[in-house]
């Protein structure tokens, strides 16, 4: 009778320290996941702020340059940015190549 109750006993600690050990390794993962969406998304807020705020219409009826630089690869598309504002890179202590503009036709690549 002793035996099974300790028996018992000893798989209900057991549980509850696999069920403990589980809910850290949960919680930990689930507060990594939101520290890396936190830490890492500046440059989508940025171009964001820039979509939704600052390029609601064009200045002038010109056209807006977005300049870019040692951070270009950041960059996620120029799909981000109004029809009027163009990517543009300056070099800021790049020594390699800059990304080329692809050539604006009326209908893209449909042509």
């Amino acid at each position: 009778k002793a035996k099974g109750e300790s028996a018992r006993r000893t798989s209900r600690v057991s549980t509850l320290i696999r069920g403990v050990v589980l809910l850290c390794f949960v919680a930990t993962s689930a507060s990594r996941v939101g520290a890396i969406v936190t830490n890492y998304s500046a440059p989508m807020d940025i171009f964001r702020f820039l979509y939704q705020e600052e390029l609601l219409s064009p200045p002038g009826g010109s056209l807006v340059n977005v300049c870019m630089g040692k951070e270009w690869y950041r960059y996620p598309s120029s799909f981000f940015l109004r029809p009027w504002a163009r990517l543009r890179f300056i070099r800021d202590g790049i020594t390699s190549q800059l990304p080329r503009d692809f050539p604006e036709i009326p209908l893209g690549s449909r042509e």
